[in-house]
């Protein structure tokens, strides 16, 4: 940074007494002036851009979450992306420990079970959807479990719920209908099916 403000200090020094610059002592100094600030945001423009570090941030969440309830969330939800059901409950559970009201530990608290245990966890789910109709989150995995087990008529009441949980913003609803529609049509066969083998 020094060496670019010298550089166009100089330059400025260079129009002035080599090329013989005929202007006013209050030009050169605009110049000067103009120059360096024009060097100084370069320099800011062109600062390199920190590396982005996964296992920093892993490591400082970790760190933190022995007292900050909301690292320890941040740290379970990178566990849940990856799948790591096991590991991710492991830190809601000390994020629970730091503050047993938080509702994003809860939720995820939740999901976690919904991914390991299934449907036998069923019955918590419910009463967290009275609690929560607009969980949209819980819903949805909920939703995907019944699917998963064939239970298709609560699959789609649970999407029915979902889609109008959701705004007619979120582009998660066009989804949610088409899933809805192949639902009604499953069990709209399924109907048929046993009504012709009665």
């Amino acid at each position: 940074m020094v060496i670019l403000i010298l550089g166009g200090v100089s330059i400025s020094l260079v129009f002035r007494y080599v090329l013989n610059w005929q202007s006013s002592q209050q030009d050169y100094i605009r110049f000067t002036i103009l120059w360096v600030l024009y060097l100084v945001g370069y320099f800011f423009i062109h600062q390199p851009t920190p590396e982005f570090s996964k296992d920093k941030l892993i490591a400082s969440l970790e760190y933190k979450c022995r007292s900050q309830a909301s690292s320890c969330g941040l740290r379970a939800r990178m566990f849940i992306t990856d799948g790591e059901f096991d590991n991710a409950l492991e830190y809601i559970e000390k994020g629970l420990d730091i503050d047993e009201n938080i509702y994003s530990l809860l939720q995820m608290r939740l999901i976690v079970l919904l991914y390991r245990k299934e449907l036998l966890i069923q019955d918590d789910v419910k009463q967290w959807l009275i609690r929560y109709p607009n969980d949209i989150w819980v819903r949805q995995v909920y939703a995907e479990q019944l699917i998963k087990h064939n239970e298709l008529q609560l699959a789609y009441i649970e999407y029915q719920a979902l889609y109008n949980a959701l705004s007619s913003l979120n582009p998660m609803q066009k989804k949610v209908a088409e899933t809805i529609e192949l639902l009604r049509n499953d069990l709209d066969a399924r109907k048929l099916i046993s009504n012709t083998v009665v």
